[in-house]
């Protein structure tokens, strides 16, 4: 995979990791620094850079796939444990530590947890998102990746069937815009779905498009424009995906095309090894957050000198972690689930 993808799937993952940290300081329960998260609103598009990434991955990787059935049930298998283990794992620590904590009582039906491990959507009331996971919060995002891996089963399957569906699913979603929705479930209605198409039209292009003038101005503009929409999103409150997704397009595509052309290097090790890490650090993030923060709390770390000193303690032991995790467990489990004729190839997933 380019490094530069595994660049941006590490910096996807620390905007949400720091929005979640800055909400904590914010809070009354911990720090109580009111304001200290505004600047950091903008850090939930990191969810909107992760859709545009994983639309760009699954269709690059498995452009070969498309049309050809046979390969089904490999494409199944790489996707299945590419997302299920390492998520299962965490949110099995994450829902033993809250049934044991005084201050949490959790409980799920059979039924909502069989949903739950499984990632299939749970619809909610947020128009933003469409939909909820319980205990592991930030997994809603993962139920949009099963939905969008589905698909791409089916465009394995049979091209034609599955564009077909792509053609139903947005004339769904314009309908329901105009108030006459045919599938009213609420994840069927956000614009995250567009996400995956922008990041699947990328991939098309860069795999069309040899030789591109200049890339690395189009990656630039791509990011002036993530900027001016994090701004405008920090000032108004309005979250705009779909700037947003076409931002993270021209970055991603401006990259991989400096990449081909030879005009970017990146030579840095630890930006890749915290984007290969970047799935485990985005599901591992928030529950080490609220812990460290308690634990802030008890030692007597309040206010802004707390917020001070324990913000980058936070943050390098969530990465720490991560990091460990994904050397020590989730590629261990990867190499041990993968084909022996080849290399599993990574996927990027949401926060």
């Amino acid at each position: 995979m380019y490094r530069s993808i595994q660049l941006c799937r590490a910096i996807a993952a620390g905007m949400v990791m720091m929005v979640h940290l800055t909400g904590v300081i914010a809070s009354s329960t911990y720090f109580g620094l009111a304001g200290a998260d505004i600047p950091f609103n903008f850090g939930r598009a990191g969810v909107e850079f992760f859709f545009v990434l994983s639309g760009f991955i699954i269709t690059f990787v498995h452009w070969n796939d498309f049309g050809k059935p046979i390969h089904l049930a490999q494409y199944a298998k790489k996707r299945a444990i590419r997302i299920y283990p390492t998520y299962w794992m965490i949110f099995a620590v994450v829902y033993l530590v809250a049934a044991i904590s005084l201050s949490n009582r959790v409980t799920l039906t059979p039924a909502a947890l069989i949903r739950t491990l499984s990632l299939l959507p749970q619809p909610s009331t947020d128009p933003v998102i469409g939909t909820t996971a319980p205990i592991l919060g930030v997994a809603w995002s993962l139920q949009y990746e099963i939905l969008f891996y589905v698909l791409m089963a089916v465009y394995v399957v049979n091209f034609t069937l599955g564009s077909l569906i792509s053609i139903a699913a947005l004339a769904n979603l314009l309908a329901c815009r105009a108030g006459y929705c045919v599938a009213s479930a609420p994840y069927l209605q956000t614009n995250f779905l567009l996400l995956f198409g922008l990041g699947v039209l990328t991939a098309i292009a860069c795999k069309k498009w040899a030789i591109m003038k200049f890339p690395r101005v189009l990656a630039g503009l791509g990011v002036v424009a993530f900027a001016i929409t994090g701004l405008w999103n920090d000032v108004t409150g309005e979250r705009l995906t779909l700037a947003y997704g076409a931002a993270s397009a021209a970055i991603v595509m401006g990259l991989v095309k400096a990449e081909d052309g030879g005009t970017l290097r990146i030579s840095w090790d630890w930006p890749i090894l915290i984007g290969d890490a970047s799935y485990a650090l985005y599901l591992i993030h928030y529950p080490m957050i609220l812990m460290l923060s308690k634990i802030a709390m008890r030692i007597g770390l309040h206010g802004l000198l707390g917020a001070v000193v324990s913000a980058p303690l936070i943050v390098a032991a969530c990465i720490a972690s991560a990091l460990g995790f994904h050397r020590f467990v989730e590629r261990p489990l990867l190499r041990a689930f993968a084909s022996p004729r080849g290399r599993l190839k990574v996927a990027a997933v949401g926060s």
